[in-house]
């Protein structure tokens, strides 16, 4: 007898027309700079409004300390009317002058995301200016988006960003094709991320199934974009998965639990050290990606058993590198 197993394989196809959600949009960068409102009476009237949020904003974002303090209108006022803050939210008004095409994406992410967690609450979007401190962020009940963040390489005000602070390969990410994945991985990771083991195997592993959760809520989105790859970048990894592997097990990374060595795979570089310099950074998270989607398609394993599978060495199983 054949068993079938298809009933419980993740079906990347699904329609979501029928899922039923409601999603509320704030832009709060736009009744920050807006001219309706006076500039001292916002304080009072953003704080009253977006709560913690804008007291994270005011606080660390902005840096103008205690948004309870009895000059922190006038602080903000000033903040406002500052030439440099004029110029900025210009140019992000301007650019952004239309969510529109990013509502329906994130609407569309958020249906896949009710469809396989029915159960699950999901937050608010707001917009902001987070003064070039955040892409995304998940406050109270609210994901906040950084608008400045997602400008492009080639805005006069990104390529003016200090190199101490913005090198060249952050300001390449600093694009707006990766905001609707950006937004997915802050609500996937918030509520599912959870650390294997203390092993670089676990840790990439653990990373992976959230890009992988991603790739199912977001499947008409470009594949490299998860990773916040170029095409090329994620090409590269693509042509040198069997380099990769051999490397890690070669130097016997699998299970180190040497944190210096595991930063060097996922985390933001010029490169991944350890691997040529053509290499994009956070190859990790790639691999552990990939052992993720072996596994899943090898055994027809649905989205909730990937999420409480919490051994990282029964996923390795069904990885075969690409030759």
């Amino acid at each position: 007898m054949v068993l079938s197993c298809s009933k419980n394989c993740i079906d990347y196809n699904i329609n979501v027309d029928n899922q039923k959600i409601s999603l509320k949009y704030n832009h709060l960068e736009k009744e920050l700079f807006s001219a309706e409102i006076d500039n001292e009476a916002k304080h009072n009237y953003l704080i009253h409004k977006y709560d913690r949020l804008y007291s994270l904003f005011y606080s660390q974002m902005l840096n103008e300390g205690n948004p309870f303090s009895e000059n922190a209108p006038i602080r903000l006022k000033t903040f406002i009317e500052h030439p440099s803050t004029s110029e900025i939210s210009s140019t992000i008004l301007t650019y952004f002058s239309d969510f529109s095409t990013y509502e329906k994406e994130i609407n569309s992410a958020f249906k896949h995301f009710n469809y396989y967690f029915p159960d699950s609450t999901l937050p608010s979007i707001t917009t902001l200016y987070s003064n070039f401190n955040a892409n995304t962020i998940e406050v109270d009940k609210t994901i906040a988006i950084g608008l400045e963040m997602y400008l492009g390489e080639n805005n006069k005000i990104v390529k003016s960003l200090p190199s101490d602070y913005f090198p060249e390969f952050i300001k390449q990410k600093m694009n707006a094709q990766y905001l609707v994945s950006d937004v997915m991985h802050c609500l996937l990771h918030n509520r599912f991320y959870t650390s294997l083991g203390d092993d670089f195997l676990s840790e990439i592993v653990s990373l992976g199934k959230i890009s992988y959760l991603i790739e199912v809520m977001t499947p008409n989105e470009d594949e490299n974009l998860k990773f916040r790859y170029s095409k090329d970048e994620l090409i590269w990894c693509q042509e040198n998965e069997r380099n990769i592997w051999e490397t890690v097990v070669n130097e016997n990374l699998l299970y180190s639990k040497d944190k210096k060595l595991l930063n060097h795979f996922i985390s933001l570089a010029p490169y991944t050290k350890g691997l040529p310099k053509e290499s994009p950074s956070r190859v990790g998270v790639w691999l552990g990606y990939k052992i993720v989607k072996d596994y899943v398609e090898s055994n027809c394993i649905d989205i909730q058993s990937l999420v409480n599978e919490k051994n990282a060495k029964k996923i390795l199983k069904s990885y075969h590198p690409n030759e």
